[in-house]
């Protein structure tokens, strides 16, 4: 008993060091979303970027750039940014647009159609927020925004 035990201890052992390998080799697994406790609230880690893998075998890859405030975007400071016309979207993961390039989420698509670069959409978003989280990060906005927009889900409301 005792070396069959040992037998199969170490026949796991050498399938999942095996099965790590494979996964490493094939570039699977992308980078850990790096987050971080900004001024009490949980977000992304500022200054970061890599590649978000996600999906069976890997099938949806799109890279992500975190700003300054903690949210994925490519504008890298929203308080300075010096746009006349600024529009604030507010949501969970529609929003935080892991599941595209972060150059082609949802704020950058509608920037793309003024094309005279009047306006900047801000984007704030992180996936699993709900009601409260939005209505907290829109009080602390109102003010600096011209609109604001909140995509709420049925899921978040409960």
């Amino acid at each position: 008993m005792k070396k069959f035990l040992s037998t199969t201890f170490l026949a796991v052992i050498t399938v999942l060091i095996f099965l790590e390998l494979i996964i490493r080799a094939t570039g699977i697994t992308g980078s850990a979303l790096p987050f971080t406790s900004l001024d009490g609230e949980y977000k992304l880690m500022p200054g970061e970027q890599g590649i978000w893998v996600k999906g069976p075998l890997g099938n949806i890859r799109s890279s992500f750039q975190i700003n300054n405030q903690g949210y994925n975007s490519t504008i890298l400071d929203y308080e300075n940014d010096p746009v006349e016309f600024k529009i604030a979207l507010i949501g969970d993961s529609y929003i935080q647009g892991l599941h595209v390039n972060v150059e082609e989420s949802i704020g950058r698509l509608i920037e793309d159609i003024y094309t005279d670069k009047t306006i900047s959409v801000h984007e704030f978003g992180i996936s699993s927020w709900n009601a409260y989280n939005f209505l907290q990060i829109a009080k602390e906005i109102e003010k600096k925004y011209d609109y604001i927009f909140v995509l709420v889900t049925d899921e978040d409301l409960s």
